[in-house]
Formats: structure tokens, sequence, C-alpha cells
């Protein structure tokens, strides 16, 4: 009977579990990578959710206040300030871009939502056609003298 060289029987080299450690380590890696990006993907899903469900309330609340004059530019009458960044209840962050339509039928409203204020440049914007109801001058004129009175030092 032949004997195996001896190499054969002394197991892996240094060199052999180096590399399957490294090929493991990269298998690894991109697989806490994956994971990091679902979690991240499954989090949006779950505010586009949860914002999906708030934004008829919030398109009635925006109505509101376009009604009562609150997001007009006391500068320019005409034009009307874009919300920067505001808070729902449950802490989802929006944006609102304001586009007056043209035919005078309302304003569209462009609203980006997002779990975090930092997300909110990257975040989609959702059109939102908002019918206007009749302003109440008194209101705006409060509205007006109120943020005036804010603004001085």
């Amino acid at each position: 009977m032949t004997r195996p060289p001896d190499r054969a029987r002394a197991g892996f080299t240094l060199i052999e579990i180096l590399v399957a450690m490294m090929i493991f380590l990269a298998g690894m890696t991109g697989v806490l990578a994956l994971m990091s990006t679902a979690l991240s993907l499954h989090r949006d899903g779950l505010v586009a959710g949860r914002t999906t469900r708030e934004l008829d309330g919030l398109a009635v609340r925006l109505a509101a206040e376009l009604s009562a004059g609150v997001h007009l530019d006391p500068e320019d009458e005409g034009r009307l300030m874009d919300v920067a960044a505001a808070r729902l209840d449950d802490g989802t962050v929006y944006a609102v871009s304001w586009v007056l339509q043209p035919d005078g039928e309302g304003v569209l409203a462009l609203v980006s939502v997002a779990g975090h204020e930092n997300d909110l440049a990257r975040a989609r914007p959702i059109p939102y056609l908002l019918t206007l109801a009749p302003r109440d001058e008194d209101a705006v004129a409060t509205w007006r003298t109120r943020r005036t009175t804010m603004e001085r030092p």
C-alpha cells in the first residue's frame, strides 16, 4: 500500500486559511450592506404609507390655511410662501411648494414627505390640487397684523 505524501495529511496552509477568510469577509460585507439598504427602504415605505393615510387631512389643513391667508407673502400679496419644513403629528417631516394654477381654479401643492428633515431634499413631491374657499378678509388682516408684530425686533 502506498502512503500519501506528508503534505496531503498536514491540512490547510496559513495562506489558504487567510484567502478563505478574506472571501468570507467580502461576502459578509455584501450581506450587511444589503440588509442596511433593505432596512432603509423599509423605513421609507413605512413613512410613505403613514403619510399617505394623513395626506387628506394635511390637504384640508393646507387649504384652510391658504383660505385664511397664512401662506401669503407679506411683501407680495399675489405670491405664496413655500413651507420649508414642518412636522405632522406623528413626527413625519413635510415641505410644500406652491404652484398657482393659470385658470385661477386653485393651487397645486407639491408636498414632499420624509421621515427625517435631512431626507426632504431627495423626497419625491406629491402633487395635490387644492381648491380654495372664499377668502375671509378679516382673517387675512388679523394674520398679517400678527405676523408683522412677531417679526419686529
